[in-house]
């Protein structure tokens, strides 16, 4: 007497069963991240009327990132990711700049920079 169709259904079952363990796992996990409030990203659809403008105090290219002085003389943080355009985007010391300012995590940052 063989059992092979049943040792056959008990792998067919067993995989089923794992699968629909996996599945509800990222379903868990894409409800869990489309919960989280989102940010504001920057955008090219054109600048926003709230936009100021200030001068670039010094920006890292090979990190990313770098601080922006406002025409009142606080500076912002200010993220490749945040300024407008394609590809990898710098900006140079010196540069004038039209920004938004947004409160982030740790503070006053630049959104939909655009260089001047």
């Amino acid at each position: 007497m063989s059992f092979q169709p049943i040792n056959t259904a008990l792998k067919i079952a067993g995989g089923l069963f794992a699968f629909a363990i996996v599945l509800t796992f990222i379903k868990n996990l894409v409800r869990k991240i489309s919960s989280r409030p989102r940010k504001e990203k920057a955008t090219t659809s054109g600048l926003s009327s709230n936009q100021t403008s200030g001068t670039v105090k010094w920006f890292n290219y090979k990190k990313g990132f770098g601080f922006i002085e406002q025409e009142n003389g606080e500076d912002v943080f200010v993220h490749h990711r945040s300024i407008i355009g394609t590809g990898r985007k710098s900006l140079r010391e010196g540069q004038k700049v039209l920004m938004d300012i947004v409160d982030g995590d740790k503070g006053l940052q630049a959104e939909n920079v655009s260089p001047l």
